[in-house]
């Protein structure tokens, strides 16, 4: 009974977990620098004026955390999603197909 570790398994934290997708995700997406993809984190992250962060694959040392999540999930995602739904609508602006919509369900 010294060594609990010999009768369970292990198990990863949460924050490990988050640590490695974060990283994937920003590998996988970061594009090239200079690159004229909107769809880039790396331009999006110029875009903003964010300190300059060295991504992807090959990259020789790890990925700050904080910005590249901030980045991803609380940035780049949602305006994505905002942008499938202006062309889903084919409307020009968000506000437009906002005010369209009488219902929760009528654009469905």
């Amino acid at each position: 009974m010294d060594n609990v570790g010999l009768y369970t398994e292990g198990q990863d934290g949460l924050l490990h977990i988050k640590f490695s997708h974060t990283r994937m995700i920003a590998n996988e997406f970061w594009g090239t620098a200079n690159s004229k993809s909107p769809w880039s984190l790396w331009k999006v992250n110029s875009l903003l004026g964010w300190k300059a962060i060295t991504a992807g694959w090959k990259a020789k040392s790890l990925l700050l955390f904080r910005p590249v999540y901030e980045l991803t999930l609380n940035l780049t995602l949602l305006a994505n999603i905002l942008d499938g739904f202006c062309i889903h609508s084919s409307n020009e602006k968000i506000e437009d197909w906002v005010d369209a919509i009488e219902t929760l369900y009528s654009w469905l």
